[in-house]
């Protein structure tokens, strides 16, 4: 009628080495009933739940720990946001990750800034994924910068250049066209390839067209001609600023 903790992990051991998730779930609740302090009960009951493709009981399990203050370990904290994110409730996700990082509850690396800018751009909230999509970046040029094997070296330029490319997007939308040129140059400058050089160039002649450097906007829009990418694009915002011309 009260059985030992440790009989109770043996227990548990067992059915899930055979297998026998929801068995091990009913114990895990007895165990957490018995000792609730011990995160690694949570933990493997959010894990089981994950396993049976259960997501959203795995997030109930998680966010109830947190609440009692009973989860602390950086992998726990993190599925957590992982999983309000992907369940519909983006926007807790991103305020719990940010209130994390500056409280040093997980690391701030560019892992987690990334997570923390799919949690704002999903939330809708742009102007805070542009802040976190360049933190992203600027941890993952330093890492390129410290980085002694090339591959890991090549690895971290090329994550920079995407997310300075993904944060000029944005900031491009959001009418920062000086901020999205810089960021654009940047993902130039660390090697970004393939059809978003073109794009980058094109985009940053649309910007200095916005801000009324038409010197400049000709500059690149003539650099995104030699692109195939956008060659077609850039033709026709020459043309068109031709056209303009004549009629001044």
């Amino acid at each position: 009628k009260k059985p030992r903790e440790n009989w109770l992990q043996m227990l548990m051991a067992a059915h899930y080495q055979l297998k026998q998730y929801p068995q091990a779930i009913t114990l895990l609740d007895q165990l957490l009933v018995i000792n609730e302090t011990k995160e690694e009960y949570w933990l493997q009951q959010a894990s089981l739940y994950q396993i049976q493709q259960k997501p959203k009981k795995a997030l109930e399990v998680l966010e109830l720990a947190y609440i009692r203050g009973r989860l602390e370990k950086k992998d726990g904290l993190i599925l957590l946001v992982q999983l309000l994110v992907t369940q519909g409730a983006p926007e807790r996700g991103g305020r719990l990750l940010h209130e994390m990082l500056q409280q040093d509850k997980v690391e701030i690396t560019e892992s987690n800034w990334s997570l923390l800018a799919s949690a704002w751009l999903q939330g809708r909230e742009r102007v805070s994924a542009i802040m976190a999509l360049e933190n992203a970046a600027l941890l993952s040029e330093k890492e390129s910068e410290t980085a002694v094997d090339k591959k890991e070296k090549a690895a971290s330029k090329n994550r920079a250049a995407k997310l300075y490319y993904r944060a000029a997007q944005l900031q491009f939308d959001e009418d920062q066209f000086a901020a999205s040129i810089a960021n654009y140059q940047k993902s130039l400058k660390l090697g970004l390839s393939g059809k978003k050089v073109g794009t980058a160039l094109l985009m940053q002649g649309n910007s200095y067209f916005e801000l009324a450097d038409y010197s400049d906007a000709k500059l690149y829009f003539s650099k995104a001609l030699a692109e195939a990418s956008s060659s077609n694009s850039a033709r026709a915002w020459l043309d068109y600023m031709q056209q303009l011309e004549l009629f001044e």
